[in-house]
């Protein structure tokens, strides 16, 4: 008699065939015209392949980041522990001392440099990912042929670094192993240093009244937040430059269109296009960030309450999406924890099909064209939007039900 298949298995079916299927057509498209629709799913469709990391290794390569004029100082908004890095990885490269022109060796350790990581994280989510081996290499591949997955790869990013410490960091944080637990904490650090928003995943911490180890990862990240300063050329002094950098950043991504996250997509998108104008895109952009800001504030505040474990780790980093204005298509990598806890949940309950069939929106490699306009990109980024505001129902309706916050 065959055995009938359980609620789980039914949704990791799902999932594993629906991907499948998405990374086929991505696949035959990309073949049959390399420079096609398919092309779309690499930024600039890898004309400027392993751009974030060659970029920021010319900027390091003076050991003065914040004032190196190359592309603008916008372009220089890390903490400088992101620069150390690539420091060290530009030597290993063998860059040239005017640090503009590079050696193909460059390129060579950039792809080994992410490959690595990528392999890192691969077998993260791997041991995360309970089940026989058959389905744990099926449901993590298949998340390594997503369209996430991919452009961060090419762009070669230090997000597989964050991504890699901030899964660390959620699945120690409550270890038993007081090695681990505290391994799990610097990892967070790390992580904020790098990216800064994963810093928000703290508050599980204080959630959890653990105030005691929520100082020391304060500590932990003002020390590898700041004290790398003193690596590059004027030491401290560089704070201010950094802050005006960030400043910089920011105003100039604002009204640029690329694969991001949030309401700057859409709204640019419209405005590139004449439906909108500049006037109005600010005005709905303002009231936007208003309504995000003061509903975090009151998400972070309501969802320790959340019984559910990855609603509750899924609402932080959906946050984490969403609040940067410079949120790139790569910060999605947060997401896969998140994606492997959700499928090793034994208790399917009413409307987790629509959080799967959200989560694989958001990782679809096939790219749909209208004209020059990429339905896909738009759909990855209303299926973020649409994730926090039924996390935000859900949250409201757990703690109303339960009494939880009135208690």
């Amino acid at each position: 008699m065959v055995r009938k298949r359980t609620k789980k298995e039914t949704f990791e079916f799902i999932f594993v065939f629906s991907m499948l299927i998405l990374a086929a057509l991505f696949v035959i498209g990309y073949i049959s015209n390399p420079n096609g629709s398919q092309a779309e799913i690499f930024f600039a469709k890898a004309k400027d392949y392993m751009g974030d990391f060659i970029n920021v290794v010319k900027y390091t390569a003076g050991r003065d980041p914040y004032f190196n004029t190359l592309n603008g100082l916008g372009e220089k908004p890390y903490l400088p522990l992101a620069y150390v890095i690539m420091f060290v990885l530009g030597k290993i490269a063998k860059y040239n001392s005017s640090y503009i022109t590079l050696k193909s060796w460059g390129y060579t350790t950039s792809t080994i440099f992410t490959l690595i990581c990528a392999v890192v994280f691969f077998f993260q989510l791997y041991f995360l990912k309970n089940g026989n081996k058959l389905t744990k290499l099926l449901t993590i591949g298949v998340m390594f042929a997503s369209g996430i997955f991919l452009f961060s790869f090419e762009r070669g990013n230090l997000i597989f670094l964050s991504a890699i410490f901030t899964a660390f960091y959620l699945i120690n944080y409550n270890s038993s192993n007081k090695v681990l637990k505290e391994a799990a904490f610097i990892c967070l650090a790390l992580a904020a240093a790098l990216k800064v928003y994963p810093a928000l995943l703290g508050i599980l911490l204080i959630y959890d009244k653990r105030y005691k180890e929520a100082f020391r990862v304060i500590i932990y990240g003002v020390v590898c937040s700041f004290l790398p300063f003193l690596f590059f050329h004027g030491g401290l002094s560089n704070i201010p430059q950094w802050i005006e950098n960030v400043r910089l950043n920011s105003a100039g991504y604002l009204y640029s269109v690329f694969p991001r996250f949030g309401q700057h997509f859409v709204l640019n998108q419209l405005l590139s296009e004449g439906i909108l104008t500049k006037v109005t895109v600010d005005f709905i952009d303002t009231i936007i960030t208003i309504l995000i800001y003061l509903t975090v504030g009151l998400l972070l505040i309501i969802n320790k309450y959340q019984e559910i474990r990855w609603k509750k780790l899924c609402l932080l980093t959906v946050m984490v999406l969403l609040l940067p204005v410079n949120s790139a298509l790569y910060n999605g990598l947060y997401l896969f924890t998140i994606i492997v806890y959700f499928l090793n949940e034994d208790n399917k309950r009413k409307g987790d099909l629509v959080y799967l069939i959200l989560f694989i929106i958001a990782l679809n490699p096939f790219q749909l064209l209208i004209g020059s306009y990429n339905l896909t990109y738009l759909t990855i980024n209303l299926s973020i939007s649409l994730l926090f505001i039924l996390l935000i129902v859900d949250n409201f309706h757990f703690v109303l039900t339960k009494n939880k916050f009135m208690k």
